[in-house]
């Protein structure tokens, strides 16, 4: 059986390979289409399963072909899903996430926790670079310090923790269980792309804030669900990127703004304490949570 991801960046499927090539003469998957088969977790054009080889050299009909990724009664839509949801509500999603941290408050602590103390505790044990600069009065003798190592460690481990958070809050979210063995198994599946998409996503932001702060803060928000895409649909780290960002791209005006008031309420909650804004991270991750299903449409 396959599954693919189409235009839209939906998952479609399970479906057989005689309907897969159906839906390649139809126009609804091509030689780039994301596929998984039921033999692998990962996510692979279309064109490296050879056995699809003569479907796409005939390629799609020439007319009357279904409009690309339609969805029609025969297409299982994902996780059971009986209708898309409608576009994202930052309401819907502040309250929701209010919801999700009222009902499930010492999970959604300990769990954002641990992705605030692990990388404490790198700052603390790696050593630190003084780097000798002639400072202006008064700070002309005290050399400058900066944690490069735990910077470093922090880029490679930070994948893991954020696709481990959003998949105790997807299970949250929908209701299952939380069996934490599993859990560390679905995220040992996916280790090498959770710290592959963090170290690319770290040097593609860093490039764009350093050329200029526009497309830094573009790529910030294009990639915020990055991670969680690769936990929940097992992509690979560039396709889960992609997703990503064609789907901040369709809803711009949602997501950047849901992503303004998210930073807005963290920087206000920095200069009060640090005990607030551990409150009030423990929140925004639930709010990217249910942004997540919203916008995936996942009942």
């Amino acid at each position: 059986m396959y599954r693919i991801i189409g235009g839209d960046q939906q998952q479609y499927g399970p479906v057989s390979f005689e309907e897969l090539c159906d839906w390649i003469q139809q126009g609804r998957a091509a030689s780039h289409t994301l596929t998984q088969t039921d033999d692998s977790p990962n996510w692979v054009p279309l064109s490296e399963l050879p056995e699809f080889a003569d479907a796409l050299a005939r390629g799609p009909k020439p007319a009357g072909s279904n409009p690309p990724f339609a969805i029609d009664a025969s297409t299982e839509l994902p996780c059971g899903a009986s209708e898309p949801r409608p576009p994202l509500q930052i309401g819907r999603c502040f309250w929701e996430g209010w919801d999700l941290l009222r009902n499930h408050p010492g999970t959604v602590f300990l769990a954002t926790g641990v992705i605030m103390v692990i990388p404490m505790f790198l700052a603390w044990a790696f050593p630190v670079w003084q780097i000798p600069l002639q400072l202006p009065p008064p700070y002309q003798d005290q050399p400058m310090v900066l944690p490069v190592w735990s910077m470093v460690a922090d880029i490679f481990i930070r994948g893991i923790l954020y696709g481990g958070l959003f998949g105790v809050l997807l299970r949250l979210i929908r209701g299952q269980s939380l069996d934490f063995a599993g859990l560390l198994r679905d995220l040992g599946s996916v280790a090498l792309q959770l710290i592959l998409a963090s170290i690319t996503t770290t040097i593609l932001i860093t490039i764009g804030c350093l050329f200029c702060l526009l497309p830094g803060i573009y790529l910030t928000v294009a990639y915020l669900f990055t991670y969680v895409l690769i936990m929940d649909r097992r992509l690979n780290f560039w396709a889960a990127m992609e997703a990503s960002r064609r789907r901040v791209n369709a809803n711009m005006a949602f997501v950047f703004g849901l992503a303004f008031l998210l930073f807005a309420l963290n920087g206000l909650a920095m200069l009060l304490h640090p005990f607030v804004l551990f409150l009030t991270l423990s929140y925004s991750m639930g709010v990217m949570a249910r942004a997540y299903e919203d916008l995936w449409s996942k009942a």
